[in-house]
């Protein structure tokens, strides 16, 4: 492994809209996804008790290798931004968008997230989510 690895997934939730046509619109391919009011289903397909009280819906990204994950994120941007208007629909009508990264490091890392790169992504009303794996915990200091 290199010293900080990363991917990220693409999840959108909403409140009653049916999401299982947005993997097709949007190029990517479907991780998971389920449809509020529907009954609850575990990752292989088996019951859960009750209803999905939100629809959700998780989509794979492909990334570059030789991107920092700045990079990954703004290429990921550009490749969404000509679906903004289906976006800006779902996020209107009460649905939440969120770039969720997986980050794992055998050492000290960081990275620093430009204003222009946040500002892309608040003008996508995207949220950034950090998921950050680390194998030391620094001490107090």
């Amino acid at each position: 492994m290199r010293v900080t690895d990363f991917s990220f997934s693409f999840r959108v939730s909403h409140p009653s809209a049916d999401l299982a046509h947005l993997p097709e619109r949007l190029g990517l391919e479907c991780g998971r996804v389920w449809k509020a009011g529907e009954p609850r289903t575990n990752p292989k397909g088996g019951a859960l008790p009750g209803v999905n009280r939100s629809s959700y819906c998780w989509l794979k990204t492909s990334l570059a290798p030789e991107h920092t994950l700045p990079q990954a994120i703004a290429a990921f941007l550009d490749y969404l931004r000509p679906h903004k208007a289906l976006l800006d629909e779902l996020h209107t009508g009460g649905g939440e968008l969120e770039l969720f990264v997986y980050w794992s490091s055998d050492a000290n890392t960081g990275e620093t997230f430009e204003p222009v790169l946040l500002r892309a992504m608040a003008d996508m009303n995207m949220a950034l989510s950090l998921d950050i794996y680390g194998s030391q915990v620094p001490k107090s200091r």
